[in-house]
């Protein structure tokens, strides 16, 4: 769904596969490495990754233990989605303008 609607992540009907604690965090962590560079396209997967951010949270090591290992994967994650949506960084970052970029030139 979109913004409006609740989705099944947001309804909390979202659950994560039976995964160790060692692949959860191995894929929170390919998470993180697309957040850092990928934050505009990540918003609009917002419902998706809270629901992944609130099931990471709740996964136990053992009844009643929360996994320390996926909790710290799961912020940071977190913390790279929140510093991508806050850092600027250029798109391009040519001193000149590009058609004298390409001008060969002024290349030499």
């Amino acid at each position: 769904g979109g913004w409006g609607s609740p989705s099944a992540a947001q309804k909390g009907q979202l659950r994560l596969a039976a995964l160790s604690e060692t692949e959860l965090v191995y894929y929170l962590g390919i998470l993180r490495q697309v957040a850092q560079g990928a934050a505009d396209e990540m918003v609009l997967h917002r419902d998706k990754l809270e629901a992944v951010l609130a099931a990471a949270l709740k996964v136990q090591e053992r009844p009643g233990v929360t996994s320390r290992k996926v909790t710290k994967a799961a912020l940071h994650l977190l913390r790279a989605l929140l510093s991508s949506l806050v850092t600027f960084t250029p798109k391009d970052s040519r001193s000149v303008p590009a058609r004298m970029w390409n001008d060969p030139l002024w290349r030499r």
